[in-house]
C-alpha cells in the first residue's frame, strides 16, 4: 500500500500492525511531511482500497478504531459548491 504525503505516493515499510503502520519519507524534504493521507484524498482511492480488499468503502472505515485521530476536510466540498 501507499500512502500520500504532499504531493508523494510514498510506500510503507515493515507490517502494518492493529492500528501502527510505519511509512518510508525517505528523498522528501521535512517541509514536505507535514500530513499524510491514508485515504480521501479522491473518492477513487477509497473504492479502489476497498475492492482491492475484496469489501466495500463503509467497512473500512467503520472498521477504524477509536485510538486514531480523525480529521475532517471540507475544503474540497466548498470549493465546488455554488449558492
Amino acid at each position: 500500500g501507499r500512502v500520500w504525503v504532499g504531493e508523494h505516493r510514498v510506500p510503507f515499510i515493515g507490517r502494518i500492525s492493529m492500528d501502527a503502520a510505519a511509512i518510508s519519507l525517505r528523498g522528501l524534504r521535512r517541509a514536505e511531511c507535514r500530513r499524510a493521507v491514508i485515504f480521501g484524498r479522491e473518492p477513487a482511492d477509497l473504492t479502489a482500497l476497498a475492492a482491492a480488499a475484496n469489501t466495500i468503502p463503509y467497512e473500512l472505515l467503520a472498521g477504524l478504531g477509536q485510538r486514531i485521530v480523525r480529521k475532517y476536510s471540507y475544503e474540497d466540498i466548498r470549493d465546488h459548491c455554488t449558492e
